[in-house]
């Protein structure tokens, strides 16, 4: 007489999964959120009839006072010829510009492989209003360059909470290339 056993596995995931894809047909990459996005496109004029659009993901867990966020840039297609430090250094005025633009002190950037990439990595602080508390938030950013667009991935959190699984998990392992 023949047995079959049935074997059960239960896997249980600490954090969210992610289940919520952020593409667009201009962007060469494609970033898989936690959670639902609201996304935005924002057209900037380059000069001489030309145009640049970003596209904007962002998604909030307000559970754990999180916000995810994405932004692909496609005026990156527009520089050419340029040599890899004249990229870097675009790169590295465009995350300064940027991290300005949301408040962020005691930034540092440092570049990095992660994966197939060299990557601009950010991390910074800012205050954050949640309710009528202020609160000391840590602020991480990646960049991510490719042929024809350049996008980066962050992650704004609780700084008693930070870096948790969740940030690192969105910033290391979320974007690919479509």
């Amino acid at each position: 007489m023949i047995r079959f056993t049935t074997i059960c596995l239960i896997v249980i995931l600490s954090g969210p999964a992610f289940a919520f894809e952020f593409s667009n047909r201009e962007c060469e990459f494609k970033v898989n959120f936690p959670f639902p996005v609201s996304v935005k496109k924002v057209v900037q004029p380059l000069g001489n009839g030309m145009y640049s659009n970003t596209y904007m993901a962002k998604a909030n867990n307000n559970r754990s006072l999180q916000v995810f966020s994405a932004n692909c840039d496609t005026s990156f297609k527009l520089a050419r010829n340029l040599t890899s430090a004249q990229i870097r250094k675009s790169a590295e005025w465009s995350m300064d510009q940027w991290s300005k633009m949301i408040g962020l002190k005691y930034t540092q950037m440092f570049w990095e492989k992660q994966g197939n990439y060299t990557t601009l990595r950010m991390v910074g602080q800012r205050t954050v209003s949640a309710g009528k508390r202020q609160i000391k938030a840590a602020v991480q950013a990646r960049m991510y360059l490719g042929k024809r667009s350049m996008m980066n991935v962050a992650v704004i959190e609780r700084a008693s909470n930070s870096p948790s699984a969740a940030m690192e998990r969105f910033l290391n392992t979320s974007v690919k290339l479509r």
